[in-house]
């Protein structure tokens, strides 16, 4: 349980505790008397952490740690713990409605999530309105909620910009214990308790009433959005060395548009045969729509203490992603013209879009870490992927002009040549497996200085790629109370499923996106109650795939090339204040986000996450 009982030589002596992980820590010992030690996660002195459960401040970091409850304060009315993120230094969003993030430049989908360990894909609810969205996480489940904009070690990959960790709580072994808990947009649930001695489990529910609200408020007549979730855990501890966890999230939303039709007239002038003359136009529109949504993520983690000086951690993984849309649009216009009752014409535009995806991810990682002394620790692991993709997108429209205004009486009809990056058609239909490995070594010279040096290897079968990726961290606390921490790293994201070119395994096929980080930042603590960090960073773009985003806010990635680079330049201010009943947070930060098209001889032009 973490109690010792030492009788030294002498009463003076300095104890060394050191344990699989931490930080290695000095005491002085110079009477008999009882003295409580805390160490700090090695991962957590060099990373950036920013959202921590426990009320427990760290000189080394400085990091903002929050409990759950403040979260939640964070989170706002949503109750949804991404708000919480979108608070931290480095981290900007344009649009209050979603809870997605752009962080240091980089776009939405250049984050990391993992939830307990596994990646999660699109963890959003409310897909179907892209300017909007809600993570699926239950907030009351919730233990620790670790965030780094950048810098972080070896062992996570498939980023260029952010990891978002993710862990869910143990239920209480002691008693059984319910909340029901309302917020802007939904209901939720939670019960947790013992099953036996060593075991315990934690059940969450939410459920929306946003569609409700729609309808008693008479908005959106014709349109249903809801979503719920699903979500459990069951811990089951052998002993204090041996620990298994299961974890299922079941996440749905659905979404339709009645097929009603639309009525509306207006009133104009237009020229006709020399005369001005009033033309009325009557509209019709019929836009019916219907969209089905589903994440399912099943994992098993079990933690084991092979002995004291050797860990491991072995995940294994099943996830599935549904996404089933379609949406219609039908509109007829006709013109009626007062001074030529024989004259007529229609305006019409049709066009259908049908987008089907399902992703089923199969995943095993092993980890294991190694105390080799008290000052040096290694971290190693791999993991194996098999990835199915099934994804077609059917996009089609036409746009006609039938009428006798122009031969009259004859009646001519015009077709309009429909735009070919809205006529677009694609379809990725393959399965392929991604391999992964890392090595990660930290060295803890003194007191003040912790070095990590790690390098990983990811290859995708998909593009028959290897890559190689080194990264290094350093922390070094000064004799003058303030910590200098740096960071230098490369990183690379395989291509989603929207970005291949093909299905066919090939070298031909997309590559993947890189990054270089470079980061380095000073922190200081002003007694028990203030504290302060700034950090500088600068993030390297290569072999980008442009992404143009529409005015709903769907990403679109034209021939899918990797024939762009760019970079992302800035500092993050942070400010904390810790008192008795309250505490202040505040952040400030400066980014410069530009990229260019290769070989074309062009000035950079501003990414749309450029926020000055």
């Amino acid at each position: 349980s973490g109690d010792f009982e030492i009788e030294p030589p002498n009463k003076h002596v300095t104890l060394i505790i050191s344990c699989v992980g931490y930080k290695t820590e000095k005491v002085s010992v110079d009477s008999d008397r009882f003295i409580s030690i805390g160490l700090n996660p090695i991962n957590y002195l060099l990373h950036e952490v920013s959202v921590y459960s426990k009320q427990k401040k760290s000189y080394e970091t400085n990091s903002l740690q929050l409990q759950n409850e403040q979260v939640k304060n964070f989170a706002g009315m949503t109750k949804d713990a991404l708000r919480a993120v979108q608070l931290m230094p480095g981290v900007s969003t344009n649009n209050e409605a979603s809870a997605k993030i752009n962080v240091r430049g980089g776009t939405y989908d250049e984050n990391l999530v993992l939830i307990n360990g596994v990646e999660v894909y699109n963890p959003f609810h409310l897909k179907e309105a892209p300017m909007a969205s809600v993570g699926i996480f239950n907030i009351d489940m919730v233990k620790t909620i670790d965030f780094s904009p950048g810098g972080f070690g070896a062992e996570y990959g498939n980023t260029m910009s952010s990891l978002l960790k993710i862990d869910y709580d143990v239920g209480s072994k002691d008693a059984y214990k319910g909340k029901a808990d309302i917020s802007m947009m939904d209901l939720s649930l939670l019960y947790s308790g013992p099953i036996t001695q060593k075991s315990s489990f934690n059940f969450g529910i939410r459920k929306s009433y946003l569609d409700y609200l729609l309808r008693v408020a008479n908005v959106a007549s014709g349109i249903y959005v809801g979503y719920y979730d699903v979500q459990a855990q069951i811990d089951y501890e052998f002993n204090s060395a041996n620990k298994l966890k299961a974890n299922f999230i079941y996440s749905a939303d659905k979404a339709t548009e009645d097929p009603l039709n639309d009525f509306s007239a207006s009133n104009s002038y237009q020229k006709i045969s020399g005369k001005n003359t009033l033309v009325t136009a009557n509209r019709n529109r019929n836009h019916p729509a219907n969209a089905d949504y589903s994440n399912t993520l099943f994992s098993i983690i079990s933690e084991n203490t092979i002995k004291s000086s050797i860990s491991s951690k072995t995940i294994f993984s099943i996830y599935r992603e549904i996404e089933n849309t379609f949406t219609a649009q039908n509109d007829s216009t006709r013109y009626s013209y007062k001074d030529f009752s024989n004259y007529w014409s229609i305006y019409s535009h049709a066009a259908t879009i049908n987008e089907n995806l399902l992703i089923k991810t199969f995943s095993l990682k092993e980890i294991y870490l190694f105390q080799l002394s008290p000052y040096i620790t290694l971290k190693s692991g791999f993991t194996y992927k098999n990835i199915f993709y099934d994804y077609s997108n059917l996009r089609q429209g036409v746009d006609q002009m039938t009428g006798n205004t122009e031969k009259y009486p004859a009646v001519t009809t015009k077709i309009y040549p429909p735009d070919p990056q809205y006529n677009d058609s694609t379809i990725i239909n393959t399965s392929t497996y991604a391999l992964e490995g890392f090595v990660q070594q930290t060295y803890q010279f003194s007191d003040n200085i912790i070095f990590e040096f790690g390098f990983r290897a990811d290859y995708l079968d998909i593009d028959k790629q290897l890559k190689f990726s080194p990264r290094a961290n350093i922390l070094y606390k000064t004799p003058f109370g303030f910590n200098i921490h740096a960071a230098w790293g490369v990183y690379y994201q395989p291509p989603t499923f929207k970005q291949l070119r093909s299905s066919i395994p090939s070298k031909d096929n997309t590559n993947f996106q890189n990054s270089i980080h470079y980061i380095v930042g000073f922190d200081k603590d002003f007694g028990e109650i203030f504290s302060s960090k700034l950090e500088f960073y600068y993030k390297q773009y290569a072999d980008l795939i442009p992404v143009s985003r529409n005015g709903d806010g769907i990403f679109s990635y034209g021939k899918k090339l990797n024939n762009a680079s760019g970079f992302a330049e800035g500092f993050d201010l942070q400010l904390n204040a810790y008192f008795d009943h309250f505490f202040i947070w505040c952040s400030y930060g400066f980014l410069i986000s530009k990229e260019k098209l290769d070989g074309l001889n062009q000035n950079y032009y501003p990414r749309f996450t450029d926020q000055r």
